[in-house]
C-alpha cells in the first residue's frame, strides 16, 4: 500500500461488535442479533473501502479490541469513550 502525505491518515471509530451494544435503535425494533448483523455488514463495507486509502488507516475501537485482526494494513487502537466527550480527534488512546 502506498501512503500519502506523512501527516495524513484515515481514522475510523468503531464499537466492538457485540450483540446488544451496537445499533441499539435498530435493535429496539428488530432485535439485537439483527442489529449486530447490520453493524457487521456496515463495518465490512467501511473496511473494504478503507483498504483503498493511500494513507495509514487507524481503527479506534470502543469497548475493547476485537479478538481478530480485521486487516493487517490497519492499526488497531482502543479508546475510552468517557474521555472523548468534546472532540474524538483530541482523545487519549492506547496503542495495542
Amino acid at each position: 500500500m502506498q501512503h500519502g502525505h506523512a501527516d495524513s491518515a484515515l481514522i475510523i471509530f468503531l464499537r466492538l461488535p457485540v450483540s446488544g451494544k451496537v445499533k441499539t435503535r435498530i435493535a429496539a425494533t428488530e432485535g439485537d442479533d439483527h442489529a449486530l448483523a447490520i453493524y457487521l455488514q456496515l463495518m465490512d463495507i467501511t473496511l473494504e473501502l478503507a483498504a483503498n486509502a493511500e494513507k495509514p488507516v487507524y481503527l479506534f475501537f470502543e469497548g475493547g479490541l476485537p479478538s481478530y485482526q480485521p486487516d493487517s494494513l490497519h492499526t488497531l487502537i482502543c479508546h475510552n469513550h468517557r474521555e472523548t466527550s468534546e472532540r474524538k480527534w483530541q482523545m487519549p488512546f492506547l496503542w495495542c
